[in-house]
């Protein structure tokens, strides 16, 4: 709301300074979103030197997280560019941190989507659905745990106790939930040795 309230100040005393400032913002976002599909794409050729074909370095996954990041620090640096109060800057620093916390998580969970070509060329279960899934789920979740808590911790909760908690609770419910343990590792290890074949 501290980013509403001194944009709202800033239109209500608007004289020639605010208008470039508010101008060079524009021109910056512009700027930023016209350019962050060439930059994304630059970054992600160096980086897979031997790729040569445009559709397959437009299908790595990271080029959209990378262009959302490029948007998101445009969008962030054309604010800052505007004076904003105090408050307002802090405010704004959290929210630009929340938004990276964000496209990075979004863009390691792309990696580890079964489609994904990082994912296919990197994995040794090739062919095996099952184990893909699997695997991929698994990481999609501890990727999406760890952002949300990134996430929370930028907000100013204090999760120490939360993680205590869990701690305490997660011994429980494995006392609790051993039949269930039991039979999730079989079936993993059944995916796995695949011992049985149609």
């Amino acid at each position: 709301m501290n980013i509403i309230e001194s944009l709202v100040d800033k239109v209500k005393n608007l004289n020639k300074e605010t208008l470039l400032d508010i101008a060079i913002s524009v021109i910056v976002i512009a700027l930023f979103f016209m350019i962050s599909n060439l930059i994304s794409y630059v970054i992600i050729r160096l980086f897979s030197l031997k790729e040569k074909d445009k559709k397959k370095i437009k299908q790595n996954a990271f080029y959209k997280p990378l262009s959302r990041i490029i948007k998101v620090t445009g969008i962030y640096i054309a604010v800052m560019l505007l004076n904003l109060s105090t408050e307002a800057n802090i405010t704004l620093v959290k929210l630009y941190k929340i938004a990276l916390i964000i496209c990075v998580s979004n863009g390691l969970a792309d990696i580890f989507n079964p489609k994904s070509i990082i994912f296919e060329e990197k994995t040794k279960y090739n062919g095996d659905k099952q184990l893909n899934n699997f695997v991929s789920k698994i990481a999609k979740a501890v990727i999406y745990f760890v952002a949300i808590y990134l996430v929370l911790l930028e907000l100013g909760y204090n999760l120490g106790g939360l993680v205590t908690g869990l701690g305490i609770s997660s011994v429980i419910i494995a006392f609790a939930a051993q039949d269930i343990a039991k039979n999730l590792f079989g079936g993993f290890a059944i995916i796995t040795d695949k011992p049985f074949s149609v």
